[in-house]
This record gives C-alpha cells, sequence and structure tokens, in this order.
C-alpha cells in the first residue's frame, strides 16, 4: 500500500476492493485560526479555539451548534407527525414536541374589591359575600380559610381550573388604597368538587400593603408559593381573603388584584 504523507495526510487503498480513507492528522487546519478537531468520535469545527459545530457519534449521536454556553443541541430522532422543535431545558436541549404543547400564557384576570366600615381582628380573615357576577365585590365576611364553609364561602371564589392539562398562577399583583393600616391580600386554592364541608384550602401566594389613606395608592407584587403550590389541578378554585396585622375598627379600602396563569402542558 502507498502511502501519501505531504497535504493532508491520506491513506489511499491500493485494490479495488479497500476503499477506506483514513485522515492522519487529527487537527486539519483549514484557514488561520479555523480548524478542524477529530477527537473520541466527535468532529469539531471551531474558530480559534471557540466551538462553531459539533458533530457526535457513538452512543450519543447529535449536533451540537454554538459555543460553550450559548450552545444548542439538536434531536438525534424523527419526530412524529405534527411535531415540532422546543427548548426542553434552560441548557439549551432542542427536542420535539407536539405543536399544542407550547407553554402558552392562558389567562390574565382582574378583580376588583372593597370594604365597608369593616371592623377586623388580628389574625382573622375576611373575604367576599354572595355570589360574584361582575369582578367584583364587598370584603365583609368572616372566613377561615384553612377550612372553607362550602358552599357560602366558595362564593366568593375568583377563579375557576379547566378539567384538562396542567395549569400554574404564574404572577399575581394588587393595588390599594383606604385607611391608615397594614393589610395583607392572599390567595387560597382548594378543591371543592366531591368534598364535603369543610373543604380544606392552602395559600399559594400573598402580598402585603402598608395603606396611608384614600388620596395614595399602594401597589404590591406578590410573593408564591414553591412550584408544587402554585401547581392548580383539575376543577381547583382559587379564593382571595384579606386580613390586617392589627385589628382595625373602621377599614374602607378598595383596589384591584391582578392574576396570570398559564397552561404548561
Amino acid at each position: 500500500m502507498a502511502n501519501l504523507t505531504k497535504g493532508f495526510g491520506f491513506n489511499v487503498a491500493t485494490t479495488d476492493s479497500d476503499t477506506n480513507t483514513n485522515v492522519a492528522n487529527a487537527n486539519l487546519t483549514l484557514d488561520g485560526d479555523h480548524n478542524t478537531d477529530v477527537d473520541a468520535n466527535t468532529l469539531t469545527f471551531d474558530d480559534a479555539g471557540t466551538n462553531i459545530l459539533q458533530i457526535v457519534g457513538g452512543s450519543t449521536d447529535s449536533i451540537v451548534i454554538g459555543s460553550n454556553g450559548d450552545d444548542y443541541t439538536m434531536p438525534n430522532t424523527q419526530p412524529s407527525s405534527g411535531q415540532v422543535m422546543k427548548a426542553s431545558d434552560g441548557s439549551g436541549t432542542i427536542d420535539w414536541a407536539n405543536e399544542t404543547d407550547t407553554n402558552t400564557f392562558i389567562l390574565s384576570e382582574s378583580f376588583r374589591f372593597s370594604t365597608n366600615n369593616l371592623e377586623t381582628d388580628t389574625g382573622l380573615y375576611y373575604t367576599f359575600q354572595g355570589e360574584q357576577t361582575t369582578k367584583g365585590g364587598l370584603i365583609n365576611a368572616q372566613v377561615d380559610p384553612t377550612a372553607f364553609d362550602s358552599p357560602t364561602s366558595l362564593r366568593a371564589m375568583i377563579y375557576i381550573r379547566p378539567t384538562s392539562g396542567t395549569y400554574n398562577l404564574n404572577q399575581v399583583q394588587s393595588i390599594m388604597s383606604g385607611t391608615t393600616s397594614d393589610v395583607t391580600l392572599s390567595l387560597w386554592k382548594a378543591s371543592p368538587c366531591g368534598a364535603e364541608d369543610p373543604v380544606e384550602g392552602t395559600m399559594i401566594g400573598s402580598g402585603a400593603h402598608s395603606l396611608e389613606g384614600s388620596a395614595k395608592n399602594v401597589c404590591a407584587n406578590w410573593t408564591l408559593g414553591d412550584a408544587s403550590d402554585v401547581q392548580l389541578a383539575a376543577t381547583q378554585v382559587l379564593i382571595m381573603t384579606l386580613h390586617t396585622t392589627d385589628a382595625v375598627a373602621d377599614l374602607d379600602c378598595r383596589g384591584q388584584v391582578t392574576f396570570e396563569i398559564n397552561k404548561t402542558t
């Protein structure tokens, strides 16, 4: 077998049955700092040491595009009919997914509220009373949100979750003005369907307001619970409550709470 040692260093077969062509040098300079590296089943194209493209063989079989930290890995399987590409994690992995599985924003709602001469006690919670049909209500009913009196207290619910898919409470903001006091609004989730009284509630977010009178609006970005808290199961409801740090003899306040819910699958 003849060996060509100049140029790229190819080994060329001398018989028709031996058709292998082997690269003898693992580093082939293309132009200046533009190189190809062949190492452990990986063909790398780089620019002055910065990866541009990697073709990975062996057990992983993948194509990696871009430099470290900004790279993304293409899927190594064929998609099913109707699937699209999507980022499957925060590390640049691209995968196939059903076209409807797109982390779609699903809902943004606002709910108005007010109190009228509400006399509060420390540690007690208050919510709406009666049916709410105009996305607004008067807060004047004392409740125990850890054990809602169903169905009376559940008339105060401001959201009911659909029966299919996975949903998360994404963010909540509120704005208030009124009697000088520290007021906290909270959202609770509960599963009333098929349950007897009382219906257990779980707080999943809250926002604190230090009110300074009727002439000044006070805004709050809410603190939400962890991932499992903000996940909403099928037909769960959201109920908003109000409570004060100290007892208030005459609480007059008004405001609006806005929340966003995302469909994740």
